[in-house]
């Protein structure tokens, strides 16, 4: 069975967990979607992309915005524009519009690790199973 790989979003530093169960995770500024960004920030639309992550070890990354553009690759200096999607490995990271970022975590990520540990009051980590 693969593990799970880990939303982490740089701003809010809230994480979500993204099974190898080939349904999607919707990512944007509207409080229905599975990861919601933070709602203040203008530059991420309401529905901006989805993350799907297959049995196989396939991570997508599907730009959903028509009006902000969705970027995706293994650092900040090296991001390219996904215009329909793209493939991503754990480790990439995600940017919508000019600034606001996500990173895809493995499990045994030491951010990943030490919040699972802690699981202080500060820690939000939102399982998907729980939202559908």
């Amino acid at each position: 069975m693969v593990k799970p790989v880990y939303l982490y979003d740089t701003n809010t530093y809230e994480m979500l967990d993204v099974k190898a169960d080939r349904q999607s995770v919707t990512i944007g500024r509207s409080v229905d979607m599975d990861f919601p960004t933070f709602s203040g920030y203008k530059g991420v639309s309401r529905h901006q992309a989805d993350v799907q992550y297959f049995p196989h070890g396939k991570l997508l990354l599907i730009h959903r915005s028509n009006r902000v553009s969705s970027f995706c690759g293994p650092s900040l200096d090296e991001l390219e524009e996904v215009h329909d999607s793209s493939e991503m490995l754990p480790g990439y990271f995600i940017r919508f519009g000019d600034e606001y970022a996500l990173r895809i975590l493995r499990h045994s990520h030491d951010i990943v690790r030490e919040r699972l540990d802690l699981r202080s009051d500060e820690t939000q980590i939102i399982r998907h199973e729980d939202i559908t």
